[in-house]
């Protein structure tokens, strides 16, 4: 199978980036699981991606994922140039993973870039491909904030996002209507993502910073109208030829994402 995503916009060194993220189609996923198959463990599958790491609730009916995560501090990668922007991504989505859906994607989270020692932060959400990423200009995000996520399909062409800092308790809302492609509802993720960019050349992953860790806590989805955590999820770790990039596992319902093999 095939395996694409665009690219996230944003600025780096001056320079327009053009794209947003898109579904990952995997040859190595198996099939969907249904309520009545799901085997009660977690990590029931644990995949390689070439820019995901992070935790994939497969289901049916999945309406609702939300989780929250510390801004991770963020450094360059050991031998890189500090004049090349080194980037990376956490978002909470729904759709984002899959090769039995050609949907839409709902998701949001925060960007972030190391260039010449200065870090920035970027809160965002988007609706693929019906739009690019939106950036929310006006909400404040640093180092070290506690920042909630989540998802709402209020319908298949429809729905919020919410980010909520818990540090200065500032909350922004986006709301979609009437968007197309519909979604599929189908998949709930969290995730750190290497992205790719989409330059005259063709896409290109971004350079990945070194984000240390991030850890999604207070997970939950909603999936048939129950609320499940991610325990009930299968991991993905991220892998660009021999280079481990990034590794996540459970830990009850919490995801651990660790830069590199976190040793």
């Amino acid at each position: 199978m095939p395996s694409f995503r665009k690219a996230l916009p944003f600025l780096l060194a001056g320079t327009a980036l053009a794209g947003s993220v898109r579904r990952r189609i995997s040859s190595e996923r198996p099939g969907i699981y249904t309520n009545s198959t799901r085997p009660g463990i977690a990590a029931t599958i644990d995949y390689t991606d070439t820019n995901w790491a992070g935790a994939v609730t497969e289901e049916t009916d999945v309406t609702y994922v939300s989780g929250a995560f510390e801004v991770p501090a963020v450094s360059m990668p050991a031998g890189g140039d500090s004049a090349t922007a080194y980037c990376g991504t956490a978002w909470v989505g729904i759709d984002g993973w899959g090769n039995d859906c050609s949907g839409g994607l709902i998701q949001a989270g925060v960007n972030w870039c190391i260039q010449n020692g200065a870090v920035t932060y970027t809160p965002w959400s988007e609706w693929w491909p019906a739009e690019a990423q939106v950036n929310f200009d006006n909400f404040a995000v640093s180092q070290g904030d506690l920042i909630t996520v989540s998802i709402t399909a209020t319908s298949t062409t429809s729905g919020t996002a919410v980010l909520s800092n818990q540090a200065t308790g500032a909350s922004i809302t986006r709301t979609w209507t009437g968007e197309s492609p519909a979604l599929c509802l189908r998949t709930a993720e969290w995730i750190v993502e290497d992205f790719t960019l989409l330059e005259s050349t063709g896409n290109v992953l971004a350079p990945f910073a070194n984000f240390g860790q991030v850890y999604w806590t207070n997970t939950n989805c909603k999936v048939n109208g129950q609320s499940w955590g991610a325990a009930n999820s299968n991991i993905a770790d991220m892998v660009q030829g021999s280079d481990v990039l990034a590794t996540a596992y459970l830990s009850g319902n919490d995801v651990i994402i660790n830069y590199g093999t976190g040793q």
